[in-house]
């Protein structure tokens, strides 16, 4: 039984994921956006409070992200080193530099 409730939750559902898209795969900013669905009639209001949802679940995943980067960043650069220093090959310490980029990355991401 479809209810009232259920109509209005797949509405708001179609709009996150209508400004998820505008942000992300159409690299729109927020007052794009904002200026975007409210020309389509939306509340202003509702209109700021599901772009704040929205920029806090996207900063939420880009903090899980980041986490991950640091993590796996950390695991390679001491598996390297400890490859590196026991002479076994020169290639490591390519391997050293790029476990050193993917922290950055994983530090600025998280920043």
């Amino acid at each position: 039984m479809v209810t009232n409730q259920n109509i209005e939750q797949n509405a708001v559902n179609e709009i996150y994921d209508y400004a998820s898209d505008l942000i992300l795969n159409k690299n729109k900013s927020e007052s794009e956006v904002e200026k975007i669905l409210t020309d389509k009639g939306l509340d202003t209001e509702f209109v700021k409070i599901i772009l704040k949802n929205l920029y806090n679940s996207i900063r939420i995943e880009n903090k899980e992200k980041s986490k991950k980067l640091i993590f796996y960043g950390i695991i390679l650069c001491v598996a390297a080193l400890i490859a590196a220093l026991a002479k076994i090959g020169y290639i490591f310490w390519i391997s050293i530099v790029l476990a050193g980029y993917q922290i950055f990355k994983g530090y600025k991401m998280n920043s």
